[in-house]
């Protein structure tokens, strides 16, 4: 047995009692687990050994750290832009990056270069496997930034929007170097979503272009992959219906009528029309 349950809400639509309240946005990151060499999901704290993912964007970032790293540490200062043009980076603290003595490579006593305090990552987004249920983010920084940028440059060459082709992401063999040990990110190639599931790629171009974020080639990719999705599609994908408010159109408001308002309508016959036609008798 079960009972209904009556929700009041406010004018906004929002429950009564929580006018003004602003959930927070979170979204999950993918963390190595450099002794395992597992890969988790923060959002829910899932384990995999290797993900299947599809990237929808990317954007560069700086952090400087000079108080060290740990769990509590924070950023002497953080870039604040979203953007795939390293040059266009600024900080919070020390403003353009392009122009920060952190960001500068050095020598050391003996002449060997020493570089930046300030790191350089790319942040790379999109979804966990295909059910695009959860979103996440990964950072690749040191040597995997190389293999990162990689990526950007392939889908650049191939005029290939990101969602276009999946990703199996992974960890390598466990490294040390003194007291340091890690494990290397790998990114290898999956399967051309476009080939193999069509409507996948569909809904994807069709959220890229109605986003206001974007920031990487293939905008003419999308639109073309965007043809044929209908407004029921998109309503669907956004997890909403199309509602239409009918409008009431009279004699006064010819111009309100539509296109095909004449075409739909049958034409009402003249009397010497039905005439001609035997629909009624002659009349003198």
């Amino acid at each position: 047995m079960s009972e209904e349950m009556t929700i009041y809400q406010a004018q906004e639509g929002v429950p009564m009692g929580l006018e003004g309240f602003t959930p927070r946005n979170t979204i999950g990151q993918l963390k190595r687990d450099n002794d395992t060499g597992e890969i988790e999901y923060t959002q829910n704290g899932e384990r995999q050994v290797e993900w299947n993912v599809i990237f929808t964007n990317a954007w560069y970032e700086r952090a400087l750290f000079t108080g060290g790293f740990g769990e509590d540490a924070k950023p002497d200062c953080k870039s604040t832009t979203r953007t795939l043009n390293e040059a266009e980076l600024v900080g919070d603290v020390h403003g353009h990056c392009s122009m920060c003595d952190f960001n500068q490579w050095t020598e050391d006593e003996n002449g060997k270069r020493v570089p930046p305090k300030c790191g350089l990552t790319l942040a790379m987004a999109g979804f966990l496997d295909s059910g695009r249920t959860q979103p996440f983010i990964v950072r690749f920084r040191g040597r995997a930034l190389k293999d990162a940028k990689t990526i950007l440059q392939n889908h650049y060459d191939m005029k290939r929007a990101l969602f276009e082709i999946s990703y199996v992401i992974k960890l390598g063999e466990k490294q040390k170097k003194g007291a340091i040990m890690w494990r290397d990110w790998i990114v290898e190639k999956g399967i051309d979503l476009v080939k193999e599931n069509r409507a996948l790629t569909e809904q994807l171009a069709t959220d890229y272009k109605t986003s206001d974020n974007h920031l990487l080639p293939g905008q003419d990719s999308a639109e073309d992959l965007a043809t044929g999705v209908s407004a029921e599609d998109v309503a669907e994908m956004m997890g909403g219906t199309i509602v239409e408010e009918a409008e009431v159109i009279t004699s006064s408001t010819p111009d309100k009528m539509p296109p095909d308002f004449l075409a739909a309508t049958p034409k009402e016959e003249t009397q010497e029309e039905q005439v001609k036609s035997g629909k009624i008798p002659f009349a003198s």
